[in-house]
C-alpha cells in the first residue's frame, strides 16, 4: 500500500496523510471514558430518589371527600335531559369584606347592571340598579339604614328590603303618595342574595318564582371549606397588583 495513495476507510482515521511534504496527523480517534460505577448499573442514584419519593407518595393520606376517577368523562355529569339555564343559577359577585357597607356597591350579572346594599338589620339586599321613576342607578344613590330604605339620588324615591316604594317627595299629599308607592310600576326589581365563606351570590333571575328556585338549589361553595357540621369557613384574601398594569388586579381565595 502506498502512502500517497487513499487508504481504505477502515483505517483511514488513524494513517498520516503526506501534502507537500508536510505530516498532518488524522483525528485521533474517539475513545469513551470510563463511567462510573453507579451509572453501570442503571444509575442507581436517581433509581433510589425515585423509589424514596414513591414511598413518600405512599404516605400521603386523602383528605378530600371526593375523588375523581381519571378515566371518567368531565362532562358526564353535565349531560342531562333538561337544557342548562343561565338565569336559574347562583353567580359569585364580590367578597363582603372589601365592600363598604354604608353605600350601594355596583355589580353585574349575565350583562344585567344590580346593585347591592345593606339595609338597618346587616342584611343584603340586592336589585336592579335602575329607578323605576327616571331609570336613574340606584347604585348612586344613598342607604338609609334609620328608615331601612335605599334612595334614588335622582327624585329621592326611597325603596323597602322588598323593592316596594315607601317614598315619592314630588307627591301632592298623602293620598297621592300612597296611591303612587302601591303602583306595581313603582317598585324595584328584586334579586334574591346569599353570602357564604366569605362570598357574595346573586341569583341569575328575578320575579316571584326566583326566592323558591334559589332555595332549592345550593350555592356553589368549596366544600373543603365546609365544617363536621356544615358550616362556612371564610376563606382567606389577597389582592395582587401587577406592576405593568396598576388597573390590573388579581384576588386569591385559599
Amino acid at each position: 500500500m502506498q502512502l500517497g495513495g487513499r487508504a481504505p476507510a477502515a483505517v483511514r482515521p488513524i494513517l498520516p496523510v503526506l501534502q507537500s511534504g508536510n505530516t498532518h496527523l488524522a483525528r485521533r480517534p474517539f475513545i469513551a471514558k470510563s463511567r462510573p460505577e453507579h451509572a453501570k448499573h442503571g444509575s442507581s442514584i436517581s433509581n433510589t430518589r425515585k423509589r424514596d419519593c414513591r414511598a413518600v407518595q405512599t404516605e400521603i393520606e386523602i383528605t378530600t371527600e371526593e375523588v375523581l376517577d381519571i378515566n371518567a368523562d368531565p362532562l358526564e355529569a353535565l349531560r342531562t335531559d333538561t337544557p342548562f339555564d343561565w338565569g336559574k343559577q347562583w353567580y359569585a359577585v364580590a367578597v363582603s369584606k372589601y365592600i363598604d357597607n354604608s353605600k350601594p356597591y355596583p355589580v353585574q350579572v349575565l350583562g344585567k347592571r344590580l346593585v347591592l346594599w345593606v339595609d338597618g338589620t346587616g342584611a343584603w339586599r340586592c336589585f336592579e340598579d335602575r329607578c323605576p321613576h327616571r331609570a336613574a342607578p340606584l347604585s348612586e344613590g344613598k342607604v338609609l339604614l334609620d328608615k331601612n330604605t335605599i334612595q334614588c339620588s335622582y327624585h329621592g324615591w326611597q325603596f323597602g328590603t322588598q323593592g316596594d316604594c315607601v317614598r315619592v317627595p314630588q307627591a301632592a299629599s298623602e293620598d297621592a303618595e300612597r296611591v303612587a308607592c302601591s303602583s306595581p310600576k313603582a317598585c324595584a326589581r328584586v334579586y334574591p342574595v346569599a353570602e357564604a365563606q366569605g362570598m357574595l351570590f346573586i341569583w341569575g333571575e328575578s320575579g316571584p318564582e326566583a326566592e323558591a328556585e334559589s332555595a332549592a338549589k345550593p350555592l356553589p361553595v368549596c366544600k373543603l371549606l365546609q365544617g363536621a357540621t356544615g358550616e362556612q369557613r371564610e376563606p382567606r384574601c389577597t389582592v395582587q397588583t401587577s406592576r405593568a398594569n396598576p388597573q390590573c388586579r388579581q384576588v386569591k381565595l385559599f
